[in-house]
């Protein structure tokens, strides 16, 4: 036993089948694998700046628009953010 604690909450990673992942962050995929291969497979930067601005948006967005930005907020608005439960300083500082 490595804690002497009842209750151990753990997060990890896993790699989910295709099937079972959102739509948009599906779509999201597809934008991102386009604008990544896109000048290799048309020979033409264009294609790779206009795939990029689907995925990320304009480079004033710092990578957080487009395709990106629909997925963070769809993504963030369907899981509240968890609190601190029973969290010693925050008991402390409290009283």
């Amino acid at each position: 036993m490595q804690t002497d604690f009842d209750t151990v909450y753990i997060d990890y990673q896993f790699r989910p089948s295709e099937d079972v992942m959102p739509a948009y962050f599906v779509q999201l995929l597809k934008y991102w694998t386009a604008w990544h291969i896109a000048e290799a497979v048309t020979d033409q930067i264009t294609k790779a700046q206009y795939f990029q601005t689907l995925a990320v948006g304009a480079p004033s967005e710092n990578m957080r628009g487009g395709m990106m930005r629909q997925a963070m907020q769809i993504d963030g608005g369907s899981k509240p953010v968890a609190g601190f439960q029973d969290f010693p300083l925050t008991v402390t500082r409290a009283s």
